[in-house]
């Protein structure tokens, strides 16, 4: 047991080394937190340094997501593995080398996962460019991949009931992550309403 949270521990101090945080401070592109969302996350360094900035960042998330889930994988009981998950997420939301103001997680997700699972993970994210194909909302298609990717994970431990809450916990905290990206959604759905019936 001591093992095992000290390696969640680590899984979380480590994913909380943002790395669009460290190329800022290496001048090599605008501070995300800055401008726009200020948000670290992936989506808005490709708005505030552009697509290939965006894509390295995301390579790194992913590559560092990848290396914490084999890691849990050999190192912990089934039963605690996909807690991983958790700490990995937390740890980009909430990092304590940046003053806990953090990404949203979803990059570190799909890394884990793809980490843990390669084919069903893969698989899952292309449900991301098909749903913004129909619905073009960035978030919300985030969202419909995190689903996707939370039953993959789930089914990598057989649905165990631990696995089960490690899934359920991860979304959680990714959707509330998100909620600024809600509350503007229901605000502009509330605006449009409002248009229709004034025309």
């Amino acid at each position: 047991m001591i093992r095992a949270i000290l390696l969640l521990a680590a899984v979380y101090l480590v994913s909380g080394v943002n790395f669009s945080v460290l190329l800022s401070a290496a001048r090599l592109i605008p501070d995300p937190r800055n401008l726009h969302s200020g948000n670290p996350g992936v989506s808005n360094v490709y708005r505030t340094a552009g697509p290939s900035w965006a894509g390295l960042v995301l390579c790194l998330d992913v590559i560092r997501a990848v290396t914490a889930a084999v890691g849990c994988a050999w190192l912990l009981p089934a039963t605690v593995a996909p807690w991983g998950a958790l700490a990995l997420v937390l740890g980009n939301l909430f990092p304590a080398f940046h003053r806990f103001r953090g990404g949203k997680g979803v990059a570190n997700f799909l890394g884990f996962t793809v980490g843990l699972d390669p084919v069903l993970g893969l698989a899952a994210t292309v449900t991301w460019p098909l749903a913004f194909a129909v619905i073009r909302r960035t978030y919300l298609c985030s969202f419909i991949m995190v689903v996707a990717l939370g039953v993959t994970l789930a089914h990598r431990f057989s649905y165990h009931p631990s696995a089960l809450g490690a899934v359920g916990a991860t979304v959680a905290i990714i959707v509330w992550a998100h909620r600024s990206n809600l509350r503007a959604h229901r605000s502009n759905l509330r605006a449009h309403r409002q248009d229709s019936s004034a025309t």
